[in-house]
């Protein structure tokens, strides 16, 4: 009986690093996904930010933009209230002097 006893502790002890081994395999791998999950919602969150910001740089491009157009606007108006499409003869007064 001690014989058998002492063949199975001899047994387990030798298998008992093994799967000590896999034990901790196990938990590194488990800790190896937790940080590549991480590390990919790291990236999603710096991609919505870069397109985020690429779209702040856009539409402020485009706000310049139409800013100019407007200032264009304004002074294509104003040149067009300042000259007359009426020849010289029409711009006397009415009055004779």
């Amino acid at each position: 009986m001690i014989t058998l006893l002492g063949s199975l502790l001899g047994f387990l002890s030798a298998a008992f690093p093994d799967f000590l081994k896999l034990f901790r395999d196990a938990q590194d791998r488990k800790h190896e996904l937790k940080i590549l999950e991480l590390q990919m919602q790291q990236q999603a969150i710096a991609k919505a930010e870069e397109e985020r910001r690429k779209s702040e740089e856009g539409r402020a491009a485009l706000d310049a933009e139409i800013k100019q157009l407007q200032e264009d606007i304004a002074r294509v108006k104003q040149s067009h209230n300042q000259s007359s499409y009426c020849p010289p003869r029409c711009r006397r007064p009415v009055r004779p002097s």
